[in-house]
């Protein structure tokens, strides 16, 4: 839970963008979220959390945990889970529920017909743009990004390389 804190107070954007927005972007109606359930409940958590009125210092996040493990069991019970795997799921299901693509279009990944530098660079905007038609959220504005990953053959010296889509997130 201590990570998920820490994921909730990044930054003064984070906390007034996913708490101001969760309700005006929810979007209950996408088949791969939770119906809204698990942005509803984080916003609940974060605007307690960061509540300035009421004497209380402490609090339970009963509510969120209960819709936490309702869609992943893997977190009921209280026995020590993977801070990495909480985070990934949070961040995917907040996306999923808050995605502002109401209809998410059928995709084709560009090729890559070869070429330099530019060419590289165009195919990973055609990438990203396609990726942006199905996928468009406050998570993917705060933590979504995509990186070239290369690969060199130690036997033969061939060079592999793609183009990875991916939540970026660095907790220090």
């Amino acid at each position: 839970m201590k990570k998920l804190l820490r994921v909730a107070d990044i930054c003064h954007t984070t906390r007034c963008t996913i708490a101001g927005v969760f309700q005006e972007e929810l979007n209950p109606d996408n088949p791969l979220g939770m119906h809204g359930a698990i942005a509803e409940a984080f916003g609940a958590l974060l605007q307690r959390i960061w509540a300035t009125s009421g004497t209380s210092t402490s609090y339970s996040p009963r509510e969120f945990k209960q819709q936490l493990q309702r869609f992943a069991p893997q977190f009921s019970g209280y026995q020590q889970h993977d801070s990495q795997e909480l985070v990934a799921f949070l961040l995917d299901g907040l996306h999923e529920d808050l995605n502002r693509v109401l209809k998410k279009p059928y995709v084709e990944k560009p090729d890559w017909e070869g070429g330099g530098d530019l060419e590289l660079v165009q195919l990973a905007q055609k990438s990203w743009e396609g990726y942006m038609m199905r996928n468009d959220s406050v998570i993917v504005d705060l933590f979504q990004g995509q990186y070239q990953s290369t690969l060199v053959c130690p036997e033969c010296q061939k060079v592999g390389w793609w183009l990875v889509l991916r939540i970026v997130l660095i907790v220090l």
